[in-house]
């Protein structure tokens, strides 16, 4: 038996998992949530939520996108990063807005940039259809409903990356969803209702999208009430991370790292810059006749909420339930405090 003890405010859980290569593990997961506001200040938020044990959708999961992505997968890849918000224009009355999220990491640099449009669809000419103008908007949810994608009933099609989006025409001849897509990257706008272009968003992907489901593998035969672990010896490391692939970063976050967010605010169209915080809460195992054992925590998550006005870090490291012998044993979660900002937590 392994019993939680946590000494910090942040939100912890310990759940069961496996590893990537099967074996049954104890799996420590904390969370902690910070507020920032667009001078890029941040402190510690008055309320920290527990892990999210689950995922969840806008609505029926195979019709919507998901809203919250669970945060208690027993290992990641280096880190990633995902976000939630809505896309404003900069004077509430334009019809097109651009959002960037740019991270900066041991000296490297991600910049990620879309373009989301108003309200428009393809119209039909002498030549073929083309894209009309778009419409006005103030703000447009950042959600995979609004990016290129669909599926059909009647003919059973999907664009497996996407099923719930818009402006999926896989015929070519026949245009069965006349709507546009309103997010694209920036120079990879969809050129006709018949050729797709990437799925465009900065949000988590269901595990049965694509590319997401293939990183499981061969799926195991083994029960899951005997600890038989769901994913083959095929699996791929990265088969936890739910961020598109230009979201993952090579190396954990250690503090440090510079975050630029923009277009995401109201009235605010300059850029916010954050420098996050250092935060790998200690962790110590301890059991009857043996030292305290000190457990190496990693955070690799990092959740953005442009609307809340929030950043979430997530930790984690696991514990082979072997060593336990059965016996009664404390996983106590100090107390940790920032490298920067002198915020402690």
């Amino acid at each position: 038996m392994l019993e939680l003890v946590n000494e910090t405010g942040a939100g912890a859980v310990v759940v069961p998992g496996w590893d990537l290569a099967g074996n049954y593990r104890a799996v420590l997961v904390a969370r902690l949530t910070l507020d920032f506001d667009l001078q890029g200040n941040i402190a510690v938020a008055e309320e920290q939520p527990s892990p999210l044990l689950a995922d969840s959708h806008y609505g029926k999961p195979m019709e919507t996108s998901l809203k919250d992505a669970n945060e208690i997968g027993a290992f990641k890849q280096g880190a990633e990063y995902y976000l939630h918000g809505k896309a404003y224009t900069r004077t509430g009355a334009e019809n097109r807005a651009h959002v960037s999220v740019e991270i900066c990491q041991r000296d490297i640099s991600r910049r990620k940039q879309l373009v989301v449009l108003g309200e428009h669809g393809w119209e039909k000419g002498l030549i073929g259809a083309r894209r009309g103008e778009p419409a006005p908007f103030a703000a447009l949810p950042l959600r995979y409903e609004n990016a290129y994608g669909g599926s059909h009933d009647k003919s059973g099609q999907r664009e497996k990356h996407n099923p719930v989006g818009r402006g999926f025409n896989p015929s070519g001849w026949k245009i069965v969803d006349p709507r546009a897509p309103q997010i694209e990257y920036v120079g990879q706008s969809a050129l006709s209702p018949s050729r797709p272009c990437p799925v465009a968003g900065f949000g988590p992907l269901p595990v049965f999208w694509a590319p997401r489901q293939a990183r499981f593998g061969t799926p195991s035969e083994m029960p899951l009430d005997g600890q038989g672990c769901p994913w083959g010896s095929n699996a791929q490391p990265s088969l936890h991370h739910c961020a598109p692939q230009d979201q993952w970063l090579i190396h954990a976050l250690t503090g440090g790292e510079t975050l630029t967010l923009q277009g995401f605010f109201a009235d605010h169209p300059e850029p916010v810059t954050l420098t996050l915080p250092s935060w790998q809460p200690a962790a110590l195992l301890i059991r009857r006749g043996h030292s305290p054992q000190r457990l190496h925590t990693e955070c690799d998550t990092l959740v953005i909420d442009t609307e809340q006005r929030t950043l979430t870090l997530i930790a984690r490291t696991r514990i082979d339930p072997a060593t336990l012998d059965g016996q009664p044993a404390w996983l106590r979660l100090l107390a940790a405090s920032y490298l920067e900002n002198e915020v402690a937590a």
